[in-house]
């Protein structure tokens, strides 16, 4: 899916960019791509993002609106630290193998995130993940069910949802 916003302009000089990254703890700027996912956040100058599936573990991205252009601050991976998205029944096409190789050795996990919530409430996020395949199809069988990811603000997941 894809979010397109456009305005017209006196200005012919294109203001671009419109997002940059800020630089993370090992001094290089933080990298990202596809961003897949925005929420708005508890501040009215702050975004959350998700990217899609390209990066083999899984982060979401706080956004500062403050300036321009806007600033990638901060990335926060995924990770499994409980066991509960391990914890997950797999059923159908969906197997034991599938669901293994969504999560890496260090707990972090391999999703298709496709949108963000952020609950100021609860201080938490409800992060979509796409599914993989086709029931009943040879050619593309199912390699992943649709989830939501209920994760707090430092990336751990506190719940799982099969859709």
């Amino acid at each position: 899916s894809v979010l397109n916003i456009y305005g017209m302009s006196d200005d012919k000089v294109p203001q671009y960019p419109t997002l940059k990254s800020d630089y993370g703890d090992n001094g290089l700027p933080i990298p990202w791509s596809a961003l897949s996912g925005l929420s708005p956040g508890k501040k009215k100058d702050e975004l959350y993002a998700v990217e899609d599936s390209f990066y083999i573990s899984s982060r979401f991205f706080k956004i500062s609106t403050k300036d321009y252009p806007a600033v990638i601050t901060d990335a926060v991976e995924l990770v499994d630290a409980n066991g509960v998205f391990a914890a997950v029944e797999v059923e159908g096409e969906f197997d034991a193998a599938d669901l293994a190789a969504m999560i890496n050795e260090d707990g972090t996990v391999n999703i298709d995130q496709e949108g963000i919530a952020y609950d100021e409430k609860e201080k938490i996020f409800w992060i979509a993940h796409e599914g993989r395949g086709t029931a009943g199809d040879e050619d593309r069988p199912v390699e992943s069910l649709n989830f939501l990811f209920k994760v707090d603000m430092d990336g751990v997941i506190l719940e799982v949802v099969k859709l």
